[in-house]
């Protein structure tokens, strides 16, 4: 008996002294840093204080990040309180080092290759390439800018006003996460590389489509104001209404329906309405493809009229 109360005693008194000594015990104080950078999700304790080896404190979140541009200045009572409310079971009762900390947000550089992928994407005229042509940019004045980590969105606030052309300006804005970073200006080189027509020999008017000598092949047209002529088919029923020289692009202009009339053919002028129809026989004045409104005369009246190429034999005359 005496043995068991002495071993009772000692128990009892190495648990009264582990209580005194966890109690005495106090958590290391935090060294607090006078600046620092954060991403956008938030000021994290871990990102504001010297390196403590415990995990834990990247898990806790203090406040929302300062938005883009901005700084949040912190004093080492702030950094406290704000973590009694963020964990409340973690004993830090003290913080050395800086007496606050000034905090912005992390930031990269935008260079060249990157906003000439993100003006490209926003100026590509079109989204199919074989139609629209695939557009190239070169900035010829450009100086990198700060902006947060993480994807970065552009959008073109004014552009050239006659169009793309071989050289620009284009003025556009950046924001990242619905923040926006600023309003910026680019100069920039371009081309607009796209499959076109092209004559192999001159080409004489008249020539028929299908026997003309053109071939598709790559151009860049970034200075062209004309329409370049895309159709694939080569349509027997087409022809060339201008003469192209060699090497020149076939445009659209160039381009047109063979005339189904030749000038004084004799052929049938046509005026109907809803309650009769009316014919006369007319000499054509002018050649006339479908659709075209073209000069006759009227073989009996001699007298001058306009009608629309219906086919090879008949014009259409509205009243």
């Amino acid at each position: 008996m005496p043995f068991q109360s002495r071993i009772t005693e000692q128990t009892a008194l190495a648990w009264v002294f582990g209580i005194i000594l966890l109690s005495s015990v106090q958590a290391a104080p935090l060294v607090l840093l006078s600046e620092a950078s954060v991403e956008s999700n938030g000021i994290f304790l871990n990102e504001i204080v010297e390196p403590t080896g415990n995990a834990n404190l990247s898990n806790i979140q203090l406040a929302p990040a300062p938005r883009w541009g901005q700084a949040r200045t912190l004093t080492r009572s702030d950094v406290l309180s704000l973590i009694s409310q963020a964990a409340p079971l973690i004993p830090i009762n003290s913080i050395v080092g800086a007496e606050s900390i000034n905090i912005t947000r992390q930031s990269r550089q935008l260079d060249d290759l990157e906003l000439v992928e993100l003006l490209t994407k926003a100026l590509q005229p079109g989204s199919d390439p074989d139609r629209d042509g695939i557009l190239g940019l070169r900035l010829t004045r450009w100086s990198p800018v700060p902006v947060p980590h993480g994807p970065i969105n552009l959008t073109v606030i004014d552009k050239p006003a006659t169009g793309l052309a071989a050289r620009f300006s284009v003025r556009f804005q950046l924001e990242s996460g619905g923040e926006p970073i600023g309003t910026y200006t680019a100069f920039v080189e371009a081309n607009l590389i796209r499959d076109v027509w092209v004559a192999q020999s001159t080409i004489r008017r008249g020539t028929r489509l299908d026997d003309a000598e053109i071939v598709r092949q790559p151009r860049d047209v970034i200075n062209l104001r004309v329409r370049a002529w895309t159709d694939t088919v080569l349509d027997p029923a087409y022809h060339f209404g201008e003469g192209v020289p060699t090497g020149a692009i076939v445009f659209e202009r160039a381009v047109r329906l063979r005339p189904v009339i030749k000038r004084n053919d004799h052929i049938l002028a046509v005026v109907r309405s809803e309650f009769m129809s009316i014919s006369a026989k007319v000499q054509a004045l002018q050649d006339g493809a479908p659709g075209d409104i073209i000069r006759a005369r009227n073989l009996l009246t001699r007298r001058e009229l306009q009608g629309r190429v219906v086919d090879e034999n008949t014009i259409q005359v509205d009243l």
